[in-house]
């Protein structure tokens, strides 16, 4: 087990704020519809006593999807952030008894021994790791005569994909084009500092802050515009009481909103072309495994590749 980068805050950040997955703003509770489906044909060929891993686990939504349905399983999930699902979420609604999570691991270095594994699940993570060494490890733990491969994967298509470029689009108006951020903080800091004196930074917060609303009125704008409004209302809210506590609130939520934008620049840069998938399945298939790869769709909407394969 490795130690978590500091190139994993941004996904840390988003575990530990009580998410279940990483679609939570479409789908509430745990995985439905074709994606619950999907996973449940998977665990329902397993036993009682085999073992999951679950590759880029997050706070373990599949894992709770393959204990309900197929008791007994040994379950293990791994995820280079700092993860912590039964502190997080764990209580009457979740159930984590029998699930062991390993955080600050990396895909390129699996604590499971050769032949371990009998199903190697991964729901839109492992296409984050460099593909070679992430392979190498599944198959050297998975079991050589039966051991399963299950992936779900962004692909460049997707509706996700689509939503992210809108989502980043939205990011680039709040910090490049207004400075929001940047000018809400300058305006309270002379209101802290010098009251009297304020109007030039007032001025120039009240210009991007009217942009903003054209943006919001135009019905065309990215959800995480309507999320920053309502973040920089909040801290706004505080400002003639206390512009220290304004100061501090937009922090936060500056913070949040970056790392919003590292995790959509990591999804951007890891979905899957229809070239990348059949070099994966290619991989697999010189290995001798059978590989079935296709296009997930849920309620008619494309949501990513699914890749599916065993030992023939």
């Amino acid at each position: 087990m490795t130690s978590t980068s500091p190139s994993d805050l941004h996904w840390t950040a988003l575990w530990q704020a009580g998410v279940l997955h990483s679609c939570n703003s479409a789908i509430q509770g745990n995985y439905d519809g074709q994606i619950r489906e999907f996973w449940k044909s998977r665990f329902q060929m397993l036993h009682p006593g085999q073992q999951v891993v679950d590759l880029g686990t997050g706070n373990g939504a599949l894992l709770l999807l393959a204990k309900t349905t197929t008791p007994g399983l040994i379950l293990h999930g791994i995820d280079s952030a700092r993860i912590d699902p039964a502190k997080v979420m764990g209580g009457e609604k979740y159930d984590y008894d029998g699930i062991c999570f390993h955080a600050g691991c990396q895909m390129s270095s699996l604590p499971f021994g050769d032949g371990s594994t009998d199903l190697v699940t991964s729901q839109y993570a492992f296409e984050y790791a460099p593909m070679q060494p992430a392979l190498a490890e599944t198959l050297r733990i998975l079991d050589p005569v039966s051991g399963r491969i299950a992936m779900v994967l962004h692909s460049e298509d997707s509706e996700i994909s689509r939503m992210t470029a809108r989502q980043l689009q939205g990011l680039d108006l709040l910090f490049a084009d207004l400075d929001i951020f940047g000018k809400a903080r300058q305006l309270a800091t002379a209101l802290r500092s010098h009251p009297n004196g304020a109007e030039q930074a007032r001025t120039k917060f009240n210009s991007s802050a009217s942009l903003l609303m054209q943006e919001l009125s135009s019905g065309t704008h990215a959800p995480i515009v309507e999320k920053a409004y309502a973040l920089l209302h909040g801290a706004l809210a505080q400002l003639a009481r206390s512009p220290t506590t304004t100061l501090d609130m937009l922090d936060r939520a500056e913070t949040h909103l970056r790392h919003e934008r590292r995790r959509l620049e990591d999804m951007q840069k890891a979905a899957y072309d229809q070239g990348q998938l059949q070099a994966l399945a290619g991989k697999l298939q010189a290995t001798g495994m059978k590989v079935q790869t296709g296009e997930l769709r849920q309620d008619g909407t494309t949501m990513g590749w699914t890749l599916v394969a065993h030992h023939e």
